[in-house]
């Protein structure tokens, strides 16, 4: 987050739940996290124009714990957490492909 700020954004919060909190951090980026007691999911997602995500866990004192891979099969994929902490993916890589491709 200091480096949005620094190059001149300003993160808004969209919405805090409990331990569930999204942010955009610019006009195409955003962030998710999920608090547990000891950690917290990351969940990295920039937009232009398909979104992809990048998604991690990080401890309490911000050391990455472990990157979590998207799923093997496509490019570009966007995470998202849900009300109790479970990440999901949803592949867009066909929105990359033009009709020719896509058969």
């Amino acid at each position: 987050m200091a480096s949005i700020v620094s190059l001149g954004g300003s993160p808004t919060v969209l919405e805090e739940n409990g331990p569930y909190a999204r942010y955009q951090m610019a006009d195409s980026c955003y962030i998710e996290s999920y608090s547990y007691i000891d950690s917290v999911l990351i969940v990295e997602t920039v937009c232009a124009p398909i979104c992809a995500s990048h998604a991690r866990v990080i401890n309490n004192e911000g050391i990455t714990l472990r990157d979590i891979p998207y799923p093997t099969i496509g490019m570009l994929h966007e995470a998202h957490i849900d009300s109790v902490g479970k990440l999901s993916w949803t592949d867009y890589t066909d929105l990359l492909l033009d009709d020719s491709e896509r058969k």
